[in-house]
């Protein structure tokens, strides 16, 4: 064994029995200790309502709060729980006030999440998108590049989904905040593995799915708004929990206020299975671990894992400068790229085909075992 965090963590994933799981960048795998507790949570409904437990579920809703604005180094009352990444964007694009004059700077490589949404806008709204970078790369010089006097937002992705590419969001927010200019980030390839402080690098929102890296279930999320953003970012779809009803027995009045804080931003009924899932993970794996050792870990795993497929003629084709680096590793083939991830996944290597690459992406409970059984597989392989 080359490479390992803990093996109690490992134990947590029994899908690294059969499988050598390098694609976290499309979705993880569900840890042990979720499951149970999404067992634990059907089986108190088969016996009891969820309305006399209503308690329960506040306590765990505001842990999760908690849980993520220090993963994050935010305030709880600046958290809201969302359903997917899309829905931060869209609370982004739809509660700013966009002018015809205006400008929002996209990279044009993003991933469609942190494109479509835009141009939809744009063109109900008249203002104009300014692209940076191509279709291939875009880096932290390509935006601040793009940035006119008529720019009214930048949005872009922390980590690069093909690439790897890990934007200077901290160099991107400084400018962005010196020219009055509202930062969003799309967070949902580099939270939970890469530190990242959104106070310090001034970012207004920021928006993130859980089931890739922060190994949740499908449907749940989180989005980051910066409390001084909240005059300028209207909640634009609004549901009767983001106002404040006090001890939930009297809704007849029709003066109620928006709550103070960003729940004003969740809209109904919250997934409270998922949430009660996400606050197991974030209290059982995340915490105890630290992003920042997670994060080290992450970066020997990835220079041991290219080395080893460059050892069999593979060629690491992502960005060099350790700053720019990311867990996403971005690989050539040294043959028909198609035939060799199906290869690939034949023989039980899980990973992704991107944009004419091999795209690995490892997680902290990977280890030195699954390399030597990538490297029995590379062994196999016919170029």
């Amino acid at each position: 064994m080359r490479t390992s965090l803990t093996g109690h963590f490992r134990d947590q994933f029994p899908l690294t029995e059969q499988t050598v799981f390098f694609n976290c960048g499309a979705k993880s795998p569900l840890p042990l200790g979720a499951y149970r507790r999404l067992q634990q949570f059907y089986q108190e409904n088969l016996i009891d309502a969820v309305l006399p437990r209503i308690q329960i579920l506040e306590e765990h809703y505001l842990h999760l709060k908690t849980h993520l604005a220090q993963l994050i180094h935010a305030q709880p009352d600046e958290i809201a729980i969302i359903p997917n990444t899309s829905v931060g964007i869209n609370i982004a694009l739809n509660g700013i006030d966009l002018q015809p004059t205006d400008t929002v700077v996209l990279p044009k490589n993003d991933f469609p999440c942190n494109i479509y949404p835009w141009l939809e806008h744009a063109r109900r709204h008249e203002f104009e998108i300014q692209f940076a970078g191509t279709f291939q790369h875009c880096t932290t010089d390509d935006i601040l590049n793009a940035i006119t006097p008529q720019t009214r937002v930048v949005s872009v992705s922390f980590v690069d989904y093909a690439t790897g590419y890990c934007m200077d969001v901290a160099r991107i927010g400084a400018e962005c905040h010196r020219r009055n200019i509202l930062f969003v980030v799309d967070g949902i390839q580099g939270i939970g593995v890469k530190e990242l402080n959104v106070r310090a690098a001034q970012i207004d929102l920021l928006t993130c799915g859980g089931p890739k890296w922060l190994l949740t279930p499908f449907g749940i999320g989180f989005a980051y708004i910066r409390r001084e953003a909240f005059s300028q970012i209207h909640p634009q779809f609004v549901g009767w929990l983001a106002y404040d009803w006090g001890d939930f027995t009297d809704f007849r009045s029709l003066d109620r206020q928006l709550r103070p804080d960003a729940s004003r931003y969740e809209v109904g009924t919250l997934p409270h299975t998922a949430i009660a899932a996400f606050e197991t993970i974030l209290h059982d794996y995340f915490l105890p671990l630290g992003v920042p050792h997670i994060e080290a870990y992450l970066s020997d795993y990835t220079h041991e894992l290219i080395s080893l497929l460059e050892s069999y003629g593979f060629r690491y084709a992502g960005p060099r400068a350790a700053h720019e680096r990311s867990q996403i590793l971005r690989v050539a083939a040294p043959g028909d790229t198609t035939a060799i991830y199906h290869q690939f996944r034949d023989h039980q290597v899980d990973i992704s085909l991107r944009d004419g690459h091999l795209r690995f992406s490892p997680h902290f409970f990977n280890n030195g075992d699954d390399l030597d059984r990538l490297e029995s597989v590379l062994t196999q392989l016919k170029f």
